[in-house]
């Protein structure tokens, strides 16, 4: 039959469930990494702010790099 059936908006919830389970598995997944990697993302991410520290760089200006962000991204210039 052709025209509007119950099963429909059953369907279209059924749909909506999975996606958002599957959305929630991969964010799930992500934070886990993310936390079991904390030693290998510290390292590489503070190794320069630590190094700084130890040549006794006190003027946070000198520390890091400067990135230019493009115009897309929200908050730049």
């Amino acid at each position: 039959e052709h025209g509007w059936h119950p099963e429909i908006l059953q369907n279209i919830s059924q749909k909506r469930q999975y996606v958002v389970d599957n959305y929630v598995k991969i964010e799930s997944e992500r934070l886990n990494y993310l936390h079991l990697s904390q030693d290998k993302l510290r390292k590489e991410l503070y190794q320069g702010l630590h190094d700084s520290y130890q040549l006794g760089i006190t003027n946070t200006s000198e520390v890091g790099t400067k990135t230019i962000l493009p115009s897309s991204f929200m908050g730049s210039p």
